[in-house]
């Protein structure tokens, strides 16, 4: 016999696949299969949800799981600006933890930030499995090598630009860094940020041990494991689901795909007894958190047709100010050419105007000669004439 559930196969690095059991019925002749469709732990919206979405899988038996409890339990999400935010949020739930609560992360580059504000304002926590392997990971190697040199060289750069240096010099994506981004707004230099990382990092190889409500674990640790408050952290696509294929897989079936990504999404959903809280962050787009909450995918294409509209609408009021403003523009070329116009017909007739007065003042000289010409002449006959 074979006891397992294809939809919580998330081990494909562990040569797990979920073919072992769907292959059963197809190995075996005549075989029972018995489908154990209650859930004891959830509530029914959370199991209602945790099924709608685990159901787009392909290459599963058809299984229609229902609560056993009466308590309905409750799926919400929380809107934040941006992912730093979320961090912040959840360092308040856990300093208000009065029963067991857990922040779940589909890898362990998610919790550094959270640990690290733990530590900070002294908030006991049990953190589950806590090979925090991202500190040693080679982006932060070449990065602390990077700002060391700069240090050695009295380099006076605020954080935030020798991080920007770094991702440009480096040809890297700036996501590639934004978890060590967020790290070092606690820290006001880079040696500062330098020491802040090396005692994070021992502080992570310790075990985190204690009487604590608040619970980390990636999902995969927490497979088994059940708590009354799930909280899921950094829910958005190219995180979760990852966009970096698992290149550790050992799996036979495609665990490189969607399909395991939903899988594990759905164990984490399952996790929860009684609420169960998305983060549905501003800038990050997520097609999982839209699944379980058709509204948001309503209002983000609500949103979208919103901003489509008022972009449509700035371009034509643009365009209408282009037309306004060559309007105007050639409007002013044409006062101007009139203006220029009428400046030259002021001249000419000004022109004309001199130059007939100039042919009136000859005429009258020419008059006037011819007047004391002739009154020479009369003269001249007069005195010749009785002399």
């Amino acid at each position: 016999f074979m006891v397992g559930d294809e939809d919580q196969s998330i081990y494909g690095f562990r040569a797990a696949y979920p073919k072992a059991l769907l292959n059963f019925r197809y190995d075996y002749v005549n075989p029972y299969i018995l489908r154990m469709e209650k859930n004891y732990r959830s509530g029914a919206e959370i199991v209602e949800k945790a099924q709608i979405f685990i159901s787009k899988n392909h290459g599963r038996y058809n299984k229609n799981m229902t609560a056993e409890r009466s308590e309905y339990g409750s799926v919400i999400y929380e809107d934040v600006e941006t992912r730093e935010e979320q961090f912040y949020r959840l360092l308040e739930i856990a300093r208000n933890a009065t029963s067991e609560v857990a922040f779940l992360y589909r890898d362990n580059e998610s919790a550094v930030v959270l640990v690290d504000l733990l530590l900070r304002n002294n908030i006991p926590f049990r953190l589950r499995k806590p090979e925090m392997n991202y500190l040693r990971s080679r982006i932060v190697f070449i990065l602390k090598k990077y700002f060391n040199e700069a240090l050695s060289n009295d380099s006076q750069q605020p954080l935030n630009e020798l991080f920007d240096d770094f991702v440009n010099e480096n040809n890297l994506d700036a996501k590639s860094v934004e978890v060590l981004r967020i790290l070092s707004h606690q820290e006001t230099d880079v040696k500062k940020f330098l020491i802040r990382l090396e005692e994070l990092e021992k502080r992570l190889s310790e075990n985190q041990v204690s009487n604590s409500n608040v619970v980390l674990s990636t999902i995969h640790s927490s497979k088994g494991a059940e708590y009354d408050s799930v909280y899921m952290l950094d829910v958005y696509d190219g995180r979760f689901p990852s966009s970096k294929p698992n290149r550790y897989s050992r799996s036979k079936d495609d665990a490189n795909g969607e399909q395991e990504e939903r899988r594990l999404f759905y164990v984490g959903m399952t996790r929860a007894k009684n609420n169960l809280t998305f983060f549905n962050i501003k800038d990050r787009y997520s097609q999982y958190i839209e699944e379980i909450f058709p509204e948001l995918k309503q209002k983000r294409v609500e949103e979208e047709l919103r901003r489509a509209a008022e972009e449509k609408e700035r371009r034509l009021k643009e365009l209408e100010r282009q037309r306004a403003e060559r309007a105007k523009r050639e409007q002013e070329r044409r006062e101007l050419q009139c203006a220029e116009q009428a400046k030259r017909e002021q001249a000419r007739r000004e022109r004309e105007e001199e130059e007939r007065k100039q042919i009136l003042k000859a005429q009258k000289e020419n008059e006037r000669i011819k007047a004391e010409q002739a009154k020479q002449s009369a003269e001249v006959d007069y005195n010749s004439r009785y002399n």
